[in-house]
This record gives C-alpha cells, structure tokens and sequence, in this order.
C-alpha cells in the first residue's frame, strides 16, 4: 500500500519489480486487499490491469510508510513488515508473552506460520524468547528495545485495519 500510494497506479508487474516478492505473495495480498476494499483493480487496456488504492487505502497508506520507513530506520529486514511477523510483533507488544496466548490472538495463524514468525522476530532482534524456570520450564517473549522502538507504528497500523474491518462488517 506504501508503494501504491507513492508511485500510483501500478500493473502487477510494476509491483513485482518494485516489491521484490515473490508471484505468489503477491498475488495473494493483492486479493486481499481487494477483498478488504483497500485496493482496486482498474481496466488499463485490452489484456491490462493496474491496482490502485480505494478511499479507504489511501487512509491507511500513512500508516503503511511509516511502518515501512521505521522498519528500514532499524534495518529490521523484511520479516517485520511480513504479514505474520507484524501482527505477533503487536500480540507481544500488547502483552500477549506466552506463545499459546499469541496464537489465541491472531485467528488464521498456524503453529508453523507462528513459530516461523517468532524466530524471523527474534533474528531480526525485537522478541527475545526468555525460558523460566520450573517444571515444565514456561517460554515467554518480549519485546527487545528494538522491537519496543518499532511497536508503535505497528501498533497504529494494526489498530487502523482492525477499526477499516469492523466498520467493513457492520456495512454489510
């Protein structure tokens, strides 16, 4: 949405090339955000068609640089900007610390896409995984001051989709 909203209007192509994702990635956010009514798909020609954000995009797409921008202020890599890795980075942010706590948070999420997460997250340094004592030893994560700089864009961004989705809802 942050490419969208700086450069326009873009063919899937342009996006491909701009984002660096892969095909299949892309093609599934993008119908996502379609199916969420942040993107449109726009007729450009005979066989084209180019995406381009709705009113409701454009309201978020602020929130998406700056999560972007803080992202690459940190050099956090990819993975924070990830699907998974940033609504966990906000679960653990919002004090969810037990993994099974994260994971009743985020509907849809599998325990391989979680656990994959929590260690992009932790490779990147913003969870930390800490293991108390006792039996049987109990994991929690945290934020790392890393993690701690970058949860408030996040944070804002999540809160803003969730609010788009609930006023979704109540339209239909």
């Amino acid at each position: 949405m942050a490419v969208l909203s700086q450069l326009g209007p873009l063919r899937f192509i342009e996006l491909l090339r701009s984002l660096g994702a892969s095909r299949d990635t892309l093609t599934e956010t993008l119908a996502s955000l379609v199916a969420s009514g942040l993107v449109a798909r726009r007729a450009t020609g005979e066989r084209h068609m180019s995406y381009t954000l709705t009113p409701a995009g454009h309201s978020l797409a602020p929130l998406c640089i700056d999560c972007r921008d803080a992202a690459r202020e940190l050099k956090a890599g990819h993975s924070a900007l990830k699907k998974w890795p940033m609504v966990v980075l906000v679960a653990v942010g919002r004090g969810e610390a037990r993994y099974n706590a994260v994971k009743a948070q985020l509907p849809g999420i599998t325990a391989r896409a979680l656990a994959a997460a929590l260690k992009d997250l932790e490779s990147d340094d913003l969870v930390v995984r800490e293991i108390e004592p006792g039996y049987p030893p109990r994991t929690r994560y945290r934020l790392t001051a890393r993690g701690e700089q970058l949860y408030p864009s996040m944070e804002a961004l999540i809160t803003a989709c969730e609010s788009v989705q609930v006023a979704g809802e109540a339209a239909s």
